[in-house]
């Protein structure tokens, strides 16, 4: 994970400060190999009341390489296997009106790149499809606000 945070230099006097200082950009970049999961059987077989249990390994979990995306999202239970990476930016503008007050102009974008990160596959054995991919990350979401700041 990384982030930062960025001031950008602008006039300090004059007409031109109200439109050109103040702004500011913030971005998060994140990249992991892949989200945890647990497989669970989708039966109660510790009599406990819920069918949360984990499943018994009983082979081997993974599937030969080399698979098509197609084939990889309809069945795959390798959590190494694939990563997800996010990046996230926004901008900021801030007029200061008094010594203690402010208005903020705020543009905030999330999954910038609207990469789509492929979900977890079902983990529950005895559930419809297990080890189905079925889901991807949000597609880009942008935001404004004008906050005022006292």
């Amino acid at each position: 994970m990384s982030s930062f945070l960025c001031d950008i230099p602008g006039p300090k006097t004059g007409p031109a400060k109200w439109i050109l200082s103040g702004w500011q950009t913030n971005s998060i970049f994140s990249a992991q190999t892949g989200s945890p999961i647990n497989i669970v059987s989708g039966s109660d077989r510790a009599l406990s009341g819920t069918g949360t249990q984990r499943a018994n390994l009983i082979g081997n979990p993974y599937l030969p390489s080399g698979r098509s995306r197609d084939e990889q999202m309809a069945g795959y239970f390798n959590p190494a296997a694939f990563g997800t990476f996010n990046l996230d930016f926004s901008i900021f503008k801030g007029s200061r009106f008094a010594k203690r007050r402010e208005l903020q102009y705020r543009w905030e974008m999330f999954n910038v790149l609207n990469h789509a990160n492929l979900g977890n596959p079902r983990a529950n054995i005895g559930a419809v499809r297990p080890g189905q991919i079925d889901s991807t990350s949000a597609a880009r979401i942008m935001q404004m606000g004008l906050p005022f700041v006292f």
